[in-house]
């Protein structure tokens, strides 16, 4: 009876899982024009690196060079294994983080077996409510598969610690965990220390060796192309630097180094939640301390949490929305069962501290749940935004840019320079040298000056202490609403390109609900470049119930696919000709498009809805008669 109660209790555990995944999927598609968005440009590095492995056979940004971009070998090299089977697609990473998140939800709900159903059923929703599970999801990154992986090594060396041996196992989740995350290190260096100290001299040396095959392999292959030893996002945000610093034997300018990214750390997060979960962490740690005080067990219980806590806060980093430091939760859970199990009753300050950390912490990490789709909105009207105005207008161009994930994957041709280090050799190793960060910068604004790109777009607050003179700002696009993205504006610099106002403003009539502003947003009329037309009437045109307007276009006769940036959802616009009806479904502006044939006399818009809608621009695709130059292209109109 009480094993049929815990796989009913299982079932509905897994139904609930799969009717918020629901919901929370068809908020995403919602919020990004139907289309499956991850919340984090990262997670396109992993698919642009795994799509340039199958199709060119080159691990790279882009097809034409090998970089180390990827800080997740293994998950990128599932992606790769996943394309050459299924192709090049966007759902892969969703499906394979579903996958993992059901064997995940498993292994939390036996770690509860020895509670009745209905606290089983509790914890383990809680807890994978708090990681945040559906966040993590849509991050389309590695985060749950390393989870799992952190989650099955503690349990497997707290069974060590109780008297059993290590099996094959535990240095096979040791190797895959070390490929998923490098931040596994510092439970290795735990390990390697209860292990040394307890005098397990074999168990120590085969840890060790089952967690070098990924890292060794991956820098190897690295050196080979003339990167160094870690991952280019490992290094360039890590402690590379310090590191440079010791082996150079500057022994005073590697503490100088380390202190200064230490107080970087504690000082500098501008996000109060942020600061809060940074707090909790270590109230976290607190608990065990409290526990290893008052509690009974040996001592590796008590402090691997709390010592797990200060070598992430020192050498890795947290964020908010939480995403690096979750593996930190997977590995304590057990830890904290296996605790508690010596806390004597009367002992009431460490419940007290235990209730603490679940109303500061677990509560705003529930909500994170519901702010999924959000993420995924800020993506796709940034990121994705961005690489499909280089894939319309710079095809096979030369890009400057800070986030280079969704652009890389999107456009197969274009060559990328990453002022941030990721994917360019040159400003990678500027980013890793031992020299003062003044001289770093100097380095890359000289190198930035002479790389010949056709333009630039990056966060003005990254690229201004490198920007060179001369490049100039031609536009700005900032979200409504962010949540994930390092950025809420983002600004385009004009390089070598004349023409990228104009392109700019062609592309406004593809743009979602995006705060345009700068130089090109001042150009009104019909403007016309190659076979991109775009009708901008110099305001929004609302358009009451039975209301029309008819745009007399001089071009030349041909098939047309027109684009009409809208808004009101539930109205309908009638188009002529062909004498289609788009049915608008946004609350925000956005693009619609439908084929037309195009005569001598232009199109109407007419509102055959009893609700209001709204016109911003109307461009069309199709014959275009000449290349105008930059002064013809304004034509004033009303």
């Amino acid at each position: 009876m009480e094993d049929r109660k815990r796989a009913e209790a299982l079932l509905l555990l897994y139904l609930l899982f799969i009717l918020f995944l629901i919901l929370v999927h068809r908020a995403v598609l919602f919020r990004c024009g139907g289309q499956l968005f991850y919340s984090y440009d990262d997670a396109y590095i992993h698919m642009a690196m795994a799509k340039n492995l199958v199709r060119h056979g080159v691990l790279g940004i882009t097809k034409f060079s090998y970089t180390p971009s990827s800080s997740s070998p293994l998950w990128t090299f599932l992606l790769a294994g996943g394309y050459l089977v299924f192709g090049v697609n966007t759902w892969l990473p969703l499906v394979f983080n579903i996958i993992f998140a059901v064997v995940l939800i498993y292994q939390v709900w036996v770690l509860f077996q020895r509670m009745t159903p209905i606290r089983q059923f509790l914890l383990t929703g809680l807890f994978l409510l708090a990681l945040p599970l559906y966040l993590l999801l849509y991050s389309g990154m590695e985060h749950i598969l390393h989870i799992l992986l952190v989650f099955l090594l503690a349990r497997r060396f707290l069974s060590y610690l109780g008297g059993e041996k290590l099996s094959r196992e535990f240095y096979l989740l040791l190797a895959l965990a070390m490929g998923a995350r490098y931040e596994t290190a510092f439970l290795l260096l735990l390990f390697l220390s209860y292990m040394l100290v307890e005098g397990r001299w074999k168990d120590a040396l085969l840890s060790l060796a089952s967690s070098l095959p990924f890292p060794l392999l991956y820098g190897i292959l690295n050196l080979l192309h003339g990167w160094g030893f870690l991952p280019a996002s490992v290094a360039v945000k890590g402690k590379a630097v310090t590191l440079s610093y010791f082996l150079h034997g500057n022994i005073v300018g590697g503490f100088d180094s380390f202190l200064h990214s230490l107080k970087f750390r504690m000082t500098s997060f501008t996000v109060p939640t942020l600061s809060m979960e940074i707090f909790i962490f270590f109230l976290m740690a607190l608990l065990f301390l409290v526990l290893f005080m008052f509690g009974e067990g040996k001592w590796p219980v008590y402090l691997f949490p709390s010592f797990l806590v200060i070598l992430h806060f020192a050498f890795a980093y947290y964020t908010y929305p939480p995403r690096y430091q979750n593996y930190i939760l997977a590995f304590s859970l057990p830890f904290l069962l296996e605790a508690l199990k010596g806390l004597r009753p009367r002992r009431r300050l460490a419940p007290f501290l235990l209730g603490a950390v679940g109303i500061g912490f677990f509560i705003p990490r529930f909500a994170m749940n519901y702010n999924a789709p959000i993420g995924s909105e800020g993506l796709f009207s940034q990121q994705y935004q961005m690489a499909q105005f280089v894939g319309r207008f710079f095809p096979e161009a030369k890009v400057v840019l800070n986030d280079i994930g969704a652009v890389a994957f999107y456009n197969e041709n274009v060559r990328i320079v990453d002022f941030v280090g990721l994917a360019t050799r040159e400003v990678y190793k500027i980013k890793v040298s031992p020299i003062p960060l003044e001289d770093r910068r100097a380095l890359i604004k000289n190198f930035l000056s002479k790389v010949d790109a056709d333009f630039a777009v990056a966060f003005e607050n990254w690229i201004s202490p490198v920007l060179p003179e001369g490049w100039k700002g031609a536009g700005r696009w900032r979200l409504l609403r962010n949540l994930v993205n390092a950025g809420r504006e983002v600004v385009f610099y004009r390089v070598k390109d004349q023409h990228l106002a104009v392109k700019l403003r062609l592309n406004s009539a593809f743009l979602p609900d995006v705060v345009e502003a700068g130089a090109y947003t001042g150009l009104r009329g019909l403007i016309s470049w190659k076979d991109y037309h775009l009708w901008e009437p110099g305001r929004v045109l609302i358009l009451k119930p039975g209301d029309g307007v008819k745009i007399p276009l001089k071009l030349p006769p041909g098939d047309y696919r027109v684009f009409i940036r809208a808004r009101g959802a539930g109205a309908v616009l009638r188009v002529l000709p062909p004498g289609k009806v788009l049915r608008l479904d946004k609350f925000s502006f956005y693009p619609y498009s439908l084929l037309v044939r195009l005569g001598d006399g232009g199109i109407s818009l007419d509102n055959e809805s009893s609700l209001p809608l709204l016109v911003r621009e109307v461009l069309l695709e199709g014959p275009g008669e000449y290349l105008v130059q930059m002064p013809e292209i304004i034509v004033q109109g009303k």
